[in-house]
């Protein structure tokens, strides 16, 4: 941090902007949003993970859950697979040298998953993006509101929007 210029003294200083984000549960099979979690950047994904999977859970019942790297953690990926009873898809964190075999119960499991190339079903992946992609093509490619209370409503109705969108064509 001192190197970045955040430390200044006895106290950080965030030098970074902070900015709006949602964790989104997709079906990839017609890109309809399930689950929506609105959050403040940076910051990383996997903390968002508690709160999206049990308004997931509530409403749905998923086999597979499909993420990126952003959600490759042992405490992730045991709340997917024990708690909810998921089965998680998530490519490991490439280490040093990509041989090393994490510590990890679940993250072994997801390295042996993903270690003769990429699984059939993490292919659809991308179909995420392209619900990212729609939103900001179709909808709104910025949000207006000022406050961060605002901004997670306006994100909730991006999102309502989006599969109003999907269900009406």
């Amino acid at each position: 941090m001192r190197r970045c210029g955040l430390l200044d003294g006895s106290h950080t200083v965030s030098k970074r902007k902070r900015f709006p984000k949602a964790c989104l549960a997709i079906d990839c099979s017609n890109h309809m949003i399930l689950a929506c979690v609105p959050s403040r950047g940076p910051g990383g994904d996997h903390i968002l993970l508690p709160k999206l999977l049990p308004r997931l859970a509530r409403n749905f019942s998923v086999k597979t859950l499909v993420a990126d790297a952003g959600f490759d953690t042992e405490k992730s990926l045991q709340m997917i697979r024990h708690q909810f009873q998921i089965e998680p898809l998530i490519p490991p964190l490439r280490s040093v040298n990509n041989r090393t075999v994490p510590q990890g119960t679940e993250r072994r499991r997801m390295f042996y998953a993903f270690q003769n190339g990429t699984p059939i079903q993490y292919k659809q992946r991308w179909q995420v993006e392209t619900v990212m992609s729609m939103v900001k093509r179709n909808i709104a490619h910025a949000l207006r509101a000022r406050s961060f209370h605002s901004q997670n409503k306006e994100i909730f109705l991006l999102a309502l929007t989006h599969n109003i969108a999907i269900a009406r064509y």
